[in-house]
C-alpha cells in the first residue's frame, strides 16, 4: 500500500532534485523525524513541495538510513540526519 510523506523544500533544493542533480533528502535526526521515518507505519513515496506553493512531485523512497552529514543549513560540526534516498516515480 502507497503510504506518502509530504515536506515542504525550498526552491533551490526541489529544482535539483527535479533536474536530478540532488538524489536524496535529509533530515536532521531528532525525534520528531524518528516518529515521522522509523517509528510510524513506513513511508513508500516522498512528496516534494516547491515552498508553499501548489508545485509538487512525487518519488519513491529506495531507503532511509542515519548518516553523518556536514551542512550549513544544519551545523558547522558533522551531525546524524536521516538520509532519504530517492527514486523517480513516473
Amino acid at each position: 500500500m502507497k503510504k506518502v510523506l509530504d515536506i515542504v523544500l525550498k526552491g533551490e533544493y526541489y529544482d535539483a532534485i527535479n533536474r536530478g542533480e540532488k538524489t536524496v533528502e535529509y533530515r536532521l535526526a531528532n525525534e520528531y523525524w524518528e516518529r515521522r521515518l522509523l517509528i510510524a507505519e513506513p513511508h513508500t513515496h516522498l512528496r516534494i513541495r516547491r515552498g508553499y506553493t501548489q508545485v509538487s512531485k512525487e518519488y519513491a523512497i529506495d531507503k532511509i538510513e542515519l548518516e553523518t552529514l556536514q551542512h550549513e543549513f544544519f551545523s558547522e560540526d558533522e551531525i546524524l540526519v536521516f538520509a532519504i534516498y530517492l527514486a523517480e516515480t513516473s
